[in-house]
């Protein structure tokens, strides 16, 4: 036996279900098994357990037996004055802190097999991305959706935390706070960070004084993105015009920023999304806090709507770009629901996240690497919401290989 299976035993909270007692029979209560602890001191830290009806916060040793805490010359040394439990396999002497305390101490032994403590190192060791891959058929259909269903909340919980900080750093103007968002997700992965400054150092009370024309300068004028291929040369020299007065009027910082237009399609180029984000801007007035009152799949679906003239540089023919189903889609899954959920969250009405969640169902299933390596968990991909659910549990849980931390991976070693 070694403390390594012990501390992977605990932190895969494989003590679940047991009746649990320290050596002099009080009753323990795991209400928090910590965090484990790669630095010095004990083993997992910020815990809370309840002993004989009395809470407790502070860590977890764990050792093989309770004498290795002396072996290791813990009772001399402060940083373990916060152990709360002493977690042993088997307990043949009593352990004290430095204050003198003796601390109350779990025997596994008394509860499980040294099999069973070991099987916890079954999932850890394998090779391979997903080491429950070849176990998966032993887990209830059932179990793995509660699983998804648990990554998926942590996933959103993050999305509109993000969202909520945000909002505390505009102080509490949900207007920035939703175009940040919206700026974040209407442009490509490489052109996020130019965006969400752009969208971050606008003033909204003034760009809703702006005529069409004028959002169409401000934006394309403020990214010095060139208007190539987007409007004839005379129309060009109009916007350009209007922007210089603008900025001069309103002493409007011009930022140097990088664009990037490799590896992106050209519809999505930032040129395109840039004059689809003013015409959708000057669609809605500025008036952002309409996407709180939106209900409908439709009515979103409408208002994220938008077209651009292009000027095709093969046959210098005009064509007509709208802002296609897929874009607007994503827009909806990754800024429309996360404010959303952040908005219910900070007013505890719980009936957004239920929306945001029911919207999701609505739209149609994301088919990318992520989603296509989580075919082996035989989940059918239906809508954006199971879509989601796969991306969450890969980017929470597989990835890191979280195994001993997931319902998955914890019913195959039960």
């Amino acid at each position: 036996m070694k403390e390594l299976v012990i501390q992977q035993f605990w932190d895969a909270k494989m003590v679940f279900g047991k009746q649990l007692k320290t050596t002099e029979n009080q009753t323990i209560i795991i209400l928090n098994f910590g965090k484990l602890n790669h630095a010095q001191g004990p083993d997992f830290m910020e815990a809370e357990v309840e002993i004989d009806g009395i809470r407790n916060y502070g860590a977890i040793e764990i050792h093989v037996n309770a004498s290795d805490w002396f072996k290791h010359k813990h009772e001399s040394d402060e940083k373990y004055n916060s152990v709360i439990l002493h977690v042993v396999w088997e307990n043949d002497k009593n352990a004290i802190d430095k204050s003198g305390r003796k601390l109350p101490v779990l025997e596994l032994q008394n509860y499980f097999s040294k099999k069973e403590l070991q099987n916890s190192q079954i999932i850890t060791t394998l090779n391979g991305e997903f080491p429950c891959q070849q176990f998966q058929n032993k887990v209830l259909l059932s179990d793995k959706y509660q699983q998804l269903t648990f990554a998926q909340s942590e996933r959103w919980n993050r999305k509109a935390e993000d969202v909520i900080i945000n909002h505390h750093k505009f102080k509490g103007d949900w207007q920035k706070a939703i175009m940040s968002q919206f700026a974040k997700y209407w442009v490509d992965a490489q052109n996020r960070n130019s965006m969400i400054w752009l969208a971050e150092h606008s003033e909204i009370s003034r760009m809703q004084r702006f005529s069409r024309h004028e959002m169409l300068a401000y934006w394309l004028g403020r990214s010095q993105l060139k208007l190539d291929n987007q409007v004839i040369k005379s129309k060009e020299a109009k916007f350009i015009e209007t922007y210089v007065f603008l900025q001069r009027k309103f002493d409007i910082e011009t930022p140097k920023l990088n664009w990037y237009f490799g590896k992106i399609r050209p519809n999505a180029f930032p040129n395109i999304r840039l004059w689809q984000w003013a015409q959708w801007l000057s669609k809605n007035e500025c008036n952002l806090s309409n996407w709180l009152e939106l209900t409908s799949y439709e009515e979103l679906v409408e208002a994220l709507s938008t077209s651009s003239e292009w000027i095709n540089p093969n046959t210098q023919e005009t064509e007509i770009i709208i802002n296609g189903m897929q874009h607007i889609q994503q827009l909806i899954i990754n800024a429309v629901v996360p404010i959303w959920l952040a908005y219910g969250k900070l007013h505890h009405n719980q009936s957004f996240a239920e929306h945001g969640i029911s919207i999701l169902e609505r739209i149609s299933p994301e088919s990318n690497n992520i989603t296509r390596k989580m075919n082996w968990l035989n989940i059918m991909n239906y809508s954006a919401k199971n879509s989601q659910q796969l991306m969450a549990q890969y980017e929470h849980y597989c990835k890191p290989k979280k195994c001993l931390e997931c319902m998955i991976g914890q019913t195959i070693l039960r």
